[in-house]
């Protein structure tokens, strides 16, 4: 990238960063979810992949069913950008509230017995 555009994305992701932890709760999330639903109606090149790729995983599904998908896959994905840009001003007892774990002993269990564990997390936000 050239650097006025390596400035603009910054500045762009910096301003993001603070106004999305200024606003209200569900203003911040309303706001992304609506992204989302326009990103949607827009169709670019990015959603086409998206479908693609659902197409691709979920063959066996109706146009409906697909069409469902891929607004939830956007949905689900700009929640998690909201997310990340609002964690850092989550307290513990949020964080612990909003996780879930299956299989909890596969940790816990390696830990107790100090036999140790290694945990791959490809995600950050709400993955």
């Amino acid at each position: 990238m050239n650097r006025v555009l390596d400035w603009l994305t910054y500045a762009g992701y910096s301003i993001l960063w603070r106004l999305v932890r200024l606003l209200p709760e569900s203003t911040a999330y309303g706001f992304f979810s609506w992204v989302a639903k326009r990103t949607y109606r827009r169709n670019s090149k990015r959603v086409k992949r998206l479908r693609a790729n659902y197409r691709q995983a979920q063959s066996d599904i109706s146009g409906d069913q697909l069409e469902a998908l891929v607004r939830s896959g956007l949905e689900n994905a700009m929640r998690y950008w909201c997310d990340t840009f609002r964690i850092s001003d989550w307290n513990k007892e949020r964080v612990f509230n909003s996780v879930s774990v299956t299989n909890e002993h596969l940790l816990l269990d390696g830990i107790r017995d100090g036999r140790g564990v290694i945990v791959a997390l490809p995600h950050a936000g709400n993955w």
